[in-house]
């Protein structure tokens, strides 16, 4: 088979734009033609329509710079990994640097209740200063939906981690990718699946809502008792007087911004893990949960240079994930990625003139 045939698109640049040109005046055309025969498109779709005529129009562009890459063999290194989509012989992943949390949001094994309020917080806070969080659930026991809910709970109130990166233990091999899902799509799964979760995080979050009305204290020593929050009569009640206590930083007199969670969590802990059972999450318990919203797609290194750029460019999703032997390396903004693609073609071309 002949180079050329194995073009997606065997024409000059000059002929991609001009092409591209012609492809959109068409299709406006015949979509003005459309309307006025027929009143389709109407006035609520005609934005989806030019949408998809700019896309399509743009189909002799996207395939030239498809042919490129592949011609060219791009190679690029990003936040550690390099992807070559040419030559592997010299390919290397670096250890991922996503934030790992701990199992469990605490000590391994034990209730929320025992393993200690401030390695929890510590943990929320930990997590919630970064994009992206891995969970690795190894064989099934390490992590209960509890947990998982209290973390999910923070994250989508605060805004991060917006993303979960999920690992689990298979056949012996551990760090699996599994896939990832928004912290947002967690959160409705978690509350979705028991309704009495989803009535939990809604009280807590409306007692911590009650206790933000009240002013800040001033910084007391080490002795709760000694400062008495003045708490208006009408908020002293139910969680929010079970908790009043709980609403202040004493070292610095400010709110406690995890209150919401650190409510959730003990609440969550009281109600559903007992020294009997603990809901913990498997990799099927995971699938079953999250089904609908876990993204699976991945870029293998030891894939061909052919596969790896198919599989980029067919993941539908805005993140893929990297794995190395079928083990996790790290997480991946495709609109990232493809800049540094375009970079690196550029710098190529310029080198060869």
């Amino acid at each position: 088979m002949k180079q050329n045939d194995r073009h997606l698109w065997p024409f000059t640049p000059k002929v991609s734009i001009i092409c591209s040109i012609l492809l959109l005046l068409s299709l406006l055309i015949v979509s003005s033609i459309l309307r006025k025969l027929s009143g389709w498109p109407d006035a609520n779709s005609t934005n989806v329509v030019l949408i998809g005529i700019l896309l399509v129009s743009l189909l002799p562009i996207i395939l030239a710079l498809l042919d490129l890459i592949i011609e060219r063999g791009a190679r690029i290194e990003y936040h550690g990994v390099k992807i070559d989509f040419s030559d592997f012989s010299q390919r290397g992943v670096s250890d991922a640097s996503d934030i790992v949390i701990t199992e469990n949001i605490g000590v391994e094994g034990q209730s929320i209740q025992t393993s200690g309020e401030s390695q929890i917080l510590g943990a929320l806070k930990k997590a919630t200063r970064n994009d992206i969080v891995v969970i690795n659930l190894k064989e099934g026991q390490s992590w209960w939906e509890t947990r998982l809910l209290v973390l999910a709970a923070g994250a989508e109130r605060l805004g991060k981690p917006d993303k979960m990166v999920f690992l689990g233990t298979e056949g012996g091999k551990e760090k699996c990718f599994e896939g990832w899902a928004y912290s947002k799509d967690i959160l409705y799964c978690l509350t979705s699946s028991n309704p009495e979760y989803n009535r939990i995080l809604v009280t807590a979050r409306v007692a911590a809502n009650r206790l933000e009305t009240v002013e800040p204290l001033e910084p007391v020593p080490p002795n709760p008792v000694a400062a008495v929050p003045a708490f208006p009569a009408d908020i002293i009640s139910g969680w929010a007087f079970k908790y009043m206590w709980s609403a202040f930083d004493y070292g610095t007199g400010l709110p406690n911004i995890f209150l919401p969670e650190q409510i959730l969590q003990q609440e969550l802990a009281t109600r559903f893990e007992t020294s009997e059972w603990k809901p913990a999450i498997s990799i099927n318990r995971l699938d079953d949960l999250f089904r609908s919203v876990l993204h699976k797609e991945k870029i293998e290194q030891s894939w061909s240079s052919e596969h790896q750029l198919r599989g980029f460019f067919e993941c539908k999703s805005d993140y893929i994930a990297v794995t190395k032997n079928e083990k996790y390396s790290t997480f991946l903004s495709k609109s990232e990625v493809f800049n540094e693609l375009l970079k690196n073609l550029v710098v190529k071309r310029d080198t060869e003139k």
